[in-house]
């Protein structure tokens, strides 16, 4: 019997407006900021997305044969995938029609079909996306086929479970909170002076139109300067009694979220930031260089390597050939601390050899 693996036929579509109706609702709610809101769209994604993908560009690929195949702009790629709600990300091994090398083809979308558990004898129906052509469908056995997965569901392995979408209500809340504030910071800004119906103030003609020579002219004409206006003091020639408690001033009307909103909105960042592998003090602003130095270490140690080194095995698999990915060019902020490290294994306070200690420690 075969099974769908990855992906269920999308529901059918049911509306209850014309096409036409529905485009321009679009456009009147993205006029006037209510739109939808949407995870995918916040800076803290593409802040994650684009630290992983500097990352794995900046590793280098052994052997000459596996460089070739797994250049930066492919490694790239397997973190857009992996950084969506798919959580995963599917390359065919191919052949250049132009230069004979070998090549991954990065699919579109994907379909797992096998009646077996083993991943072996599974078969995967792609869609290769073309400029012009649109995409074609092609069969590919699973020898041909390099499927990272941010990580599997724990069901079906064949399926894939991204990060932020095992955190759903966190990155909804995020999106909703952007949303909030998206709308405020939409809304009429300026600044309002409240001002008497006196020919003090404002000055008509007979047909009631303001002329220049009141209150109103010279607020408009200040640009920074300075004006002469009258004051409320007096009540406006009604005495003391009849004179606001205050004098005029001006009351600014514009965005003013609370510092609650913008407090949460701190810690659903740091909370998506560390659900994507990235310690949040990367994303503190206010954080001094040795945090973020250490938080980068922890970054390239506890995430970044055990990426690489599932990479690696599928990657052996799929080129016959050991394949070795190393992250130490990103270790160069870390280097005071493990010369450190090595001091102790192999200095006069340890007593380890000094191969052992250098390769503990990656020196």
């Amino acid at each position: 019997m075969i099974e769908l693996g990855l992906r269920p036929d999308p529901p059918a579509e049911h509306r209850t407006q014309g096409y036409t109706d529905a485009i321009i609702a679009g456009l009147v709610a993205v006029a006037g900021g209510d739109v939808p809101a949407n995870d995918d769209l916040l800076a803290v994604v593409e802040g994650c997305r684009n630290r992983w993908r500097r990352a794995l560009a900046a590793c280098t690929v052994e052997p000459a044969r596996a460089r070739q195949v797994f250049t930066p702009a492919v490694r790239m790629q397997i973190v857009e995938g992996l950084l969506s709600r798919d959580g995963a990300s599917v390359h065919k091994l191919d052949v250049d029609p132009l230069t004979g090398r070998l090549a991954l083809l990065a699919a579109s979308s994907w379909e797992v079909w096998g009646s077996g558990a083993h991943p072996a004898t599974w078969r995967y129906d792609l869609s290769e996306p073309a400029p012009t052509d649109g995409t074609r469908q092609v069969w590919a056995g699973r020898e041909q086929v390099l499927h990272v997965q941010w990580t599997s569901h724990p069901r079906y392995p064949w399926r894939s479970v991204g990060p932020w979408a095992a955190s759903a209500s966190t990155s909804r809340l995020a999106a909703r909170i952007e949303q909030t504030l998206a709308r405020e910071h939409n809304s009429p800004v300026g600044n309002v002076v409240p001002t008497p119906e006196n020919d003090q103030a404002t000055k008509t003609d007979d047909d009631g139109d303001p002329v220049a020579g009141g209150l109103l002219d010279a607020l408009m004409q200040l640009r920074g300067g300075l004006a002469m206006v009258p004051t409320f003091n007096a009540g406006l020639g009604l005495g003391q009694h009849a004179a606001p408690q205050r004098d005029w001033r001006t009351t600014r009307i514009g965005p003013a979220p609370s510092k609650e909103t913008i407090d949460l909105r701190q810690q659903v960042v740091e909370d998506l930031s560390e659900a994507a592998g990235v310690p949040a003090v990367l994303t503190r602003p206010e954080s001094d260089g040795t945090a973020k130095r250490e938080a980068y270490r922890v970054f390239v140690a506890s995430s970044l390597r055990p990426l690489l080194d599932q990479i690696e095995v599928l990657a052996s698999e799929l080129l016959e050939v050991e394949v070795r990915i190393s992250a130490e060019r990103l270790a160069g902020a870390d280097v005071a601390s493990r010369a450190r490290a090595y001091r102790a294994l192999a200095g006069k306070d340890g007593n380890l050899p000094v191969d052992a200690a250098r390769e503990i420690v990656g020196l």
